[in-house]
């Protein structure tokens, strides 16, 4: 008689384990329970329902783990995890943004990131992607800059400022596309040669102003 409530207690807190282990926030957990239920609520759902949210968070990287260890080993995992969640989705978003500044892009709006991730890995939002996929994304988004004129750099964990030098090639890539349309005086030049010795701060207020420069030039030119 115990057998089955017990199993339906250990699958919740299993679902639980997953929620906190992919920082999933409130709103993106019960959209997942509603896309794979049609309920948002464990506590609504029988063993079925919660083998199937159960089995939906597996195969996007959950792993179950046993032994003397487990909690202690998926505390830390949920750390580690977790920070790479949420700098892939930092760094996800920034990119976006960068693609919006340099005009490839209308809407810089995180409904819109989420449509170019559904595209790329059928998935409808940023914040449901495990570590892998949100890597694709990041990689595809990469990929789109360059395009455009702007290589990201690659990670360094000892820069400080952090993103110190992908805000300065931003503002080279920005600069180039505004020289391009002769839209640069010649303090303006002065600055895009110079953009090595930029602080972070200034070369985030500088790519904020030539982007919209550099978007206003491409719409009335549309």
């Amino acid at each position: 008689m115990g057998a089955a409530p017990d199993y339906r207690k250990r699958l919740i807190q299993l679902i639980h384990v997953a929620k906190n282990e992919r920082g999933l926030d409130e709103d993106a957990y019960r959209d997942l329970l509603e896309r794979e239920t049609s309920k948002r609520s464990c506590s609504a759902m029988n063993t079925t329902e919660l083998d199937k949210v159960l089995a939906a968070l597996k195969r996007d990287g959950f792993k179950v783990k046993r032994g003397p260890r487990a909690v202690e080993v998926a505390s830390e995992g949920l750390r580690k995890r977790h920070k790479l969640r949420e700098g892939q989705k930092a760094l996800a978003t920034a990119l976006w943004i960068s693609l919006w500044q340099l005009g490839a892009v209308r809407n810089k709006t995180d409904e819109a990131l989420d449509a170019f991730v559904e595209r790329q890995t059928g998935i409808a939002h940023l914040a449901w992607l495990g570590p892998q996929q949100a890597h694709r994304v990041i990689e595809a988004l990469k990929d789109w800059c360059a395009r455009e004129g702007f290589l990201v750099p690659e990670f360094d964990e000892a820069e400080r400022p952090a993103g110190l030098r992908a805000k300065r090639e931003l503002v080279r890539a920005l600069g180039r596309k505004l020289e391009d349309r002769g839209l640069l005086d010649a303090t303006e030049r002065l600055a895009l040669i110079s953009v090595a010795h930029m602080t972070a701060e200034r070369a985030q207020a500088k790519a904020e102003e030539w982007g919209y420069r550099l978007r206003a030039a491409m719409k009335e030119a549309s």
